[in-house]
Formats: structure tokens, C-alpha cells, sequence
């Protein structure tokens, strides 16, 4: 629990539900602080995965929700590139897996102490190295866009 979240739900000294919405700077408080949160799970949920890479496919894990698991076979994809992908921290290497020139599968050094390791497994034709703005970097992880 985040301290604004302590601090909103024990300090606040709301009494009920009905309290919160008739004060309308509590209610826009409560919200924002609760919406911030909701996006900071869901990103904990489709971001963070652990990955198996087998000579047959590769299968993401959400360690919070196993059950939550997608297996791709190796022929759902054409190939893969190296990308050093921009962050405040810096650049770093990630790999993309390619289908129809659209990104389907990625994992980066930043992410994953293991990466060459997974690197090395995987048994895909390599495309070479992709060079693009972060903005471009993006739009092609974000919004799909085609990968030139």
C-alpha cells in the first residue's frame, strides 16, 4: 500500500461512503489516488511476465496470476530483430518477435537479468538490428504499428 493510499483510507477521517461523495475535493482526491493505482496494477499485469522459451515455443507467465499464461509456437513468427530501446535510464537492448512486420512478442535487457540467456534460446531467423526514434518505438509497440 502506497503511504497516499495509507494516508486517504486511514488519516482522512472519512466515516462512510456517502461522506466522501458529497465533498467533492475527497471525492476527486479518492478517484484520482484509486485510478492511479487501477493503472499501476493493470500495468503490473500485462507488463511483468516471466518467460519459458522451449525448442517448441515460448510460454509468458503473469507471476501474479499464473493461470493468466499465452504459449506461442515458434512458427507464429517469421523472425526477430534487436532493438536498443530508449528509457530515462538509458538505452538497452530488447529483442522483438516479428509477425507480419508487427511486433508480437517483446523482452529487453532492462527487464530481465537473464536476457542474453533468453537470447540465445531463441531459434528464430534474426532480422538484424532495428534502428528507430523512441517515438517510432512507440507507436510500434503501443499502437502495432508496422516495424520498415
Amino acid at each position: 500500500m502506497s503511504p497516499l493510499t495509507y494516508l486517504l483510507v486511514f488519516e482522512a477521517k472519512v466515516s462512510s461512503l456517502n461522506e466522501i461523495i458529497e465533498n467533492q475535493s475527497a471525492l476527486i482526491s479518492y478517484s484520482f489516488v484509486l485510478g492511479l493505482q487501477s493503472i499501476m496494477l493493470l500495468l503490473l499485469i500485462t507488463q511483468c511476465k516471466f518467460i519459458r522459451i522451449s525448442k517448441d515455443h515460448i510460454t509468458l507467465y503473469n507471476p501474479l496470476l499464473p493461470l493468466l499464461f499465452r504459449r506461442y509456437n515458434w512458427e507464429n513468427f517469421d523472425s526477430y530483430t534487436t532493438v536498443m530501446e530508449h528509457s530515462r535510464g538509458g538505452e538497452h537492448e530488447a529483442i522483438w518477435l516479428i509477425k507480419n512486420d508487427r511486433i508480437k512478442v517483446r523482452f529487453s535487457s532492462f527487464y530481465y537479468s537473464n536476457y542474453q540467456k533468453l537470447k540465445r534460446e531463441v531459434p528464430l531467423k534474426r532480422k538484424g538490428k532495428y534502428s528507430a526514434s523512441p517515438l517510432r518505438q512507440f507507436g510500434s509497440i503501443v499502437f502495432g504499428l508496422k516495424i520498415k
